[in-house]
């Protein structure tokens, strides 16, 4: 009650004292609607945030990210690939997007557009590195040019 009334003006507090409670409740208790048991949890109210938030919802990125998290690689690895898969990496087509004065060309084979996908799949060091421990070809299966970068790497895993 006191807390009540040290966060509310007096009628607000009153009308809050009167408030009845269902005939099923004995007693009013605190309860987490998030967790089966009614007790608050960290990932159950990140879990709420992350689906409820409009900011945070907004900025979700399609994809089977458990994919990733579950492979056998060091965490480095698989951050690095989050990323790539984010379109966080800095490529020059994402610096020009932010304001970089740059060229778009790729640094490693002079062509237009060094993007994730550029980078990865489609300039011609890329490709010969696929080639040479022989996965170009199984890649090639799966790739599809007009898909994002994200899409591909999800449809390799």
């Amino acid at each position: 009650m006191e807390l009540i009334n040290a966060f509310f003006d007096n009628v607000t507090a009153t009308n809050i004292f009167n408030t009845l409670l269902l005939p099923s409740v004995t007693r009013d208790v605190l309860v987490w609607k998030f967790e089966r048991d009614g007790t608050y949890s960290v990932k159950s109210a990140y879990k709420d945030i992350m689906n409820h938030d409009v900011a945070v919802v907004q900025h979700r990125v399609s994809g089977n990210w458990n994919c990733i998290w579950s492979l056998k690689l060091p965490p480095k690895v698989k951050n690095f690939l989050w990323r790539a898969c984010r379109n966080c990496l800095p490529t020059r087509i994402r610096l020009q997007s932010k304001g970089v004065q740059c060229t778009n060309r790729c640094a490693v084979c002079d062509d237009f557009g060094e993007d994730s996908t550029h980078l990865f799949f489609m300039c011609s060091k890329s490709i010969l590195c696929w080639q040479r421990i022989g996965l170009w070809s199984p890649l090639m299966v799966v790739f599809d040019i007009d898909a994002s970068f994200s899409t591909n790497v999800f449809a390799i895993l």
